[in-house]
């Protein structure tokens, strides 16, 4: 975010504005993010050679496929010709649409395939190289983004790049390359006519130029909420406990809807813009067809023009202007892929200060481990009201172990945020062996270091993997596993980890769950100091390290902690005074200052600042109690194992399992998923219909194009008198107008209603499914496939996607559906022997469609574990930043994202291949059965069977509905995506807890506070072979203060 992203007026008052432009530029910075804004051709810079020319490849051969098309036929010949010349026609261009066939087959395929794979390959490159800019950022950038947020950008915006820059591309390419073939053939013909046509170029331009501007502007407003709110799932998921154990469910769900809200104002505003495009765009090409009957008949009057000139130009025009409704239907694909980009870029082209991933500055072969702090004065820029330190000098020589202790707030831990160079201050140095650590490298300055906080993290993996990460970088990162495992023995040994690691079901190997969730806080703790020490490290940190642990670990702990402080520069942070007695030298802190500082003995003595400190924990007390707490006896986890692997299951945790193993497997059909999806617009439902109808009437529009268009060539072809054609011809013009304004009000309805009512659905499906999440059972929340970065992935695509079956997708569905079949009933009106003939093919598109389709879902369930597991990583990474850098796993993390995602590229380019090869053989087959009523029209024309205004009707009903179903036939990826998510979707709601936690029994009686355990056995349900409780009986009666004991 910019600078400006404070009140300048509340600047003013922070202490901020007394430092010098310097000073107030090294904390801008290290939270500054230039805004700038991203075209739609920026979208492509990661595209290689290779990219291009596969690009351009694909570009080239879309408008090959348009260049031979349906105009041919009817920009040949002119209005009057003899029987055998129209026969020698007719069979000429048959003949010419067979020979093309496998031409247009092959460029349909090249210019479908290049794309999908170019989009694919060129989204990956923004998917790594956005997480890679992510993972080097300073900590302060961090302070006001969250996981949620990099998780949203990472899956849901970069699907919207990918759709926006992959086979959408060639459809729009192809339109508009109809529209300009079109205009050519016109102008070659009579230019006159095309002239007087050509003012919708400039009007179309400037209305779509500006509609996409606006459209852009809302998509990105709507993301931006989209990522706040993804912010606040991602902590509500990574803390399901705490939510669940307070019972804030409701009113953190009322935060979320909050931000949908706020989305859904803005996708209202969205709508209208939507349905004016599509409602402008109609008016403008109708309103020229009016234009061109009126000015074409008197150009006729005039002689000017002969009448099969003025058809050849109309039909032009009006086959070219037809395509631009593709162009329409993608063009908020376009802009939500620009709006997606801006924040991916911004963080992409950010230039950090603090960069972890920078290879320049310096390394030293030998270190000492000295720490100096000189006259260092810092702010944090997420709180620039506050000064953290003042003025602050403190030097640690190497090998000793100092202690900092003081009230909370006082600068304890940002000194150790300094040492691991998190922030930079403002003011004065940090000095690493005498050197100032920005000249340093950063990396190599972590890898002297070893952190331990007071809330370790642990990642999702085992055991093993956990401390072996403290190996990062180090000599032994590329040793063999045998020497890894014996160095993470001796280290977990050291910590006190290795007994109760040993009795976990799985030992070293066992999973520890999403932040170490399956372990205790104090397990959590020990094996977080084990990855710590296992590198044996020069400069060690303890930020409350031993905080989580009972008394009797942390003893043995702090004794393994004092050995691994011997020979090693330390710094200690504790409020728990008793670990700290032996160190080098205690500096106490107040207000980002040292107020005194020596042994523990000697400040004593003086019986300042730290004596009181110590008096109010009563030191001398804790002697006694760490006798009483030596004589629990040590309970051997072993033994309850043991003990407890003759019972059998209990019977609701089998059900539990059961249940939601038949859950995933359970499949809906594709109608039911659609009747599911509508029915979350049953409070619009009235609205709902007045879309429907309104979309009959665009469905409709089309046969009252192909009859007023038929009855336009019957008028040129007919002798009459010039009066009467001037009056027949501004008649039909006059009905063109009048289409164009039924056409803006119905376009505009449907445009809107199907927008607004989808913006209405994404909110009410968000909600029900956050809401279902965070009431399901902590159980849900343990399987590894439900961490919270899989979920929020789950979230931020699965909703969106549904828009394959709603909005503008669904709409246009419905007008093409009703074209296509109101072309059919018209066609089996005026020439039911074409009709048929036509009919017979309907089968054989439909099953190859249905067979590309049925190939994009399967697809989009293969990969989706896949895209979730990638996703994991980014959120993982971004909620444990400070631990990943402190680690330096930054690269490590980067290139296992980058393995995650080579499976689907490679399945992607399989998929991509068949689904091309399938979209082409419907391309090819449409313009063969299209072929086939023109001959067989044809023929019955020359059998008298068939009149040729009839013919004409018929024919054009054909054209353009054969035009519709190639744009229908495009949205078969959207659909396959849809059905994917909403299977997900409602496989989620459709589940049931167990527990119950969104309901239960309230009742009155429920007021003395017994907690009564009577016998109870449980074991968890991820571990379903270890028994926690065996037989447990307890009562806790009201007013009773009861406090439990044990080892961890």
């Amino acid at each position: 975010m910019g600078s400006g992203s404070i009140n300048q007026e509340k600047i003013q008052e922070y202490p901020i504005t007394q430092l010098s432009p310097e000073e107030r530029d090294i904390i801008w910075q290290q939270s500054n993010t230039q805004v700038h804004n991203v075209s739609y051709f920026s979208l492509y810079r990661y595209s290689t050679p290779l990219d291009k020319a596969l690009m351009v490849l694909g570009l080239v051969m879309a408008v090959v496929c348009i260049s031979p098309n349906e105009l041919k036929d009817f920009t040949s010949g002119n209005g009057s010709i003899s029987r055998d010349q129209f026969q020698k026609d007719v069979d000429q261009h048959t003949l010419y649409f067979v020979y093309i066939a496998i031409p247009i087959f092959c460029s349909t395929f090249i210019a479908t395939f290049s794309w999908l794979y170019t989009g694919e390959r060129i989204t990956r490159q923004i998917r790594e190289r956005y997480l890679r800019a992510v993972l080097r950022q300073n900590i302060a950038y961090f302070d006001k983004l969250g996981a949620g947020a990099v998780t949203t950008r990472i899956t849901r915006d970069t699907a919207l790049i990918q759709d926006g820059i992959s086979e959408k591309v060639t459809v729009v390419v192809a339109a508009i390359a109809k529209f300009i073939s079109a205009f050519v053939i016109a102008f070659i013909k009579s230019w006159k006519l095309t002239l007087v046509i050509s003012f919708i170029i400039p009007l179309l331009a400037g209305t779509q130029g500006l509609i996409a501007k606006l459209l852009s502007k809302y998509s990105k407003e709507s993301l931006n909420v989209y990522s706040v709110g993804g912010t606040l799932a991602e902590e509500v998921f990574s803390s399901i406990r705490s939510v669940q154990a307070f019972g804030t469910q409701d009113k953190l769900s009322a935060i979320y809807y909050g931000h949908l809200t706020l989305a859904y104002k803005v996708g209202k505003k969205k709508a209208v813009v939507v349905g004016f495009m599509f409602a402008a765009l109609w008016f403008i090409l109708f309103s020229a067809y009016a234009l061109a009957f009126w000015e074409g008949a008197r150009m006729l009057l005039r002689g000017e023009l002969e009448p099969g000139t003025i058809i050849n130009v109309f039909l032009a025009v009006a086959l070219g202007s037809f395509s631009l409704g593709q162009v329409g239907s993608n063009v908020t694909v376009f802009t939500s892929a620009s709006g997606a980009g801006k924040k991916i870029f911004e963080t992409i082209d950010r230039k950090t200060t603090i960069d972890s991933m920078a290879d320049e500055g310096l390394k030293f072969s030998e270190v000492r481990g000295e720490i100096e702090l000189k006259n260092a004065s810092f702010i944090y820029p997420s709180r620039p009201e506050v000064v953290v330190l003042d003025n602050l000098s403190i030097s640690i020589p190497a090998g000793q172990t100092v202690a900092l202790v003081g009230a909370s707030g006082s600068g304890k831990s940002t000194i150790i945020g300094l040492v691991e160079r998190f922030y930079d201050p403002y003011r004065g140095k940090v000095l690493f062996d005498g050197h100032d650590i920005k000249d340093l490298n950063l990396k190599w300055l972590r890898q002297q270091i070893s952190l331990v906080s007071q809330e370790p993290i642990l990642f999702a993996t085992t055991v093993f993997e956990n401390v072996c990460y403290g190996l990062t970088g180090t000599l032994y990162d590329d040793a063999n596993e045998e020497k890894k495992r014996e160095l993470v023995y001796d280290a977990c040994k050291m910590s006190n980890a290795d007994g109760f690691i040993r009795s976990l079901p799985e030992g070293y190997e066992t999973q520890v769950g999403e932040r170490g969730i399956l372990l205790s806080g104090g397990q959590k703790q020990r094996i977080a100091i084990a990855r710590a020490i296992v590198s044996d490290p020069k400069i060690l940190l303890l930020d409350e390290a031993t905080s989580a642990l009972d008394a009797r670990s942390e003893g043995v702990v702090q004794d393994a902690l004092d050995r691994a402080a011997k020979f090693r520069t330390t710094i200690v942070i504790a409020h728990r005074l008793s670990t700290i007695k032996n160190v080098d030298c205690i500096m106490v802190m107040s207000g980002g200052r040292i107020v005194e500082q020596g042994t523990h003995n000697e400040l004593l003595v003086r019986k300042g600042a730290y004596w009181k400190l110590v008096e109010a924990q009563r030191i001398n007390t804790e002697q006694a109690q760490d006798d009483e707490i030596d004589e629990v006896s040590e309970i051997n986890p072993k033994v309850e194992v043991a003990a407890g692997l003759k019972r059998k299951y209990t019977e609701s945790g089998a059900t539990c399992e059961d249940s939601q193993s038949e859950l995933n497997k359970k499949k809906y059909s594709g109608i039911s998923l659609v009747y599911r999806i509508l029915s979350f617009n049953k409070p619009e439902r009235f609205l709902f219909a007045i879309g429907f109808a309104a979309a009959a009437v665009c469905g409709t529009i089309t046969i009252a194009q192909a009859l007023v268009l038929s009855h336009f060539v019957k008028v040129l072809s007919s002798v009459g008198s010039p009066a009467h054609l001037q009056s027949r011809a501004s008649f039909l013009a006059s009905i063109w107008l009048m289409i164009a304004i039924v056409s803006f009000l119905s376009y505009f309805l449907v445009g809107f209603i199907f927008e607004y009512c989808a913006e209405k659905m994404i909110r009410r499906v968000r909600d029900q499914s956050f809401r279902k999440l965070i009431y399901s059972d902590i159980e849900f929340f343990d399987r590894e496939e439900n961490v919270s970065g899989a979920l929020l992935a789950a979230l931020a695509t699965d909703t969106p996607n549904l828009r394959g079956l709603s909005g503008s997708v669904l709409h246009t569905m419905v007008s093409i559906t009703l074209q296509i079949f109101g072309g059919l009933i018209l066609s089996l009106i005026v020439a039911w022997k074409l009709a048929l003939a036509v009919m017979c093919t309907i089968p054989v598109l439909l099953t190859t469609e249905y067979l590309r389709f049925a190939l994009l879902q399967r697809f989009q369930v293969s990969i989706q574990e896949v895209y979730q597991k990638s996703a994991q990583f980014a959120c993982e990474a971004t909620a444990n930043i400070r631990t990943v850098q402190s680690l330096t796993r930054e690269t490590c993390l980067w290139e296992e994202y980058s393995q995650c995602l080579s499976g689907p590229s490679r399945a992607s380019v399989i998929s991509s291949a068949k689904s091309s090869l399938l979209y082409s053989c419907s391309t090819c087959l449409t313009f063969l059965f299209y072929a086939l009523a023109f001959w067989w029209g044809s023929t019955l024309i020359i059998r008298g069977e068939l009149s040729f205004l009839d013919f004409c009707i018929a024919l054009v009903s054909v054209v353009f509905g054969s035009q519709s179903a190639g744009q229908l036939f495009s949205f078969s990826p959207d659909i396959g995506k849809a059905i994917t998510s909403a299977s997900n979707i409602f496989r989620l709601l459709d589940s049931q807890s167990v527990i119950g936690a969104g309901g239960g029994d309230k009742r009155s009686f429920l007021k003395s506070g017994t907690i009564t355990f009577n016998k109870v056995h449980f074991q968890y349900p991820t571990r379903p072979r270890v028994p926690v409780l065996q037989g447990l009986n307890l009562e806790v009666k009201p007013g009773q203060f009861v406090a439990l004991v044990g080892q961890s």
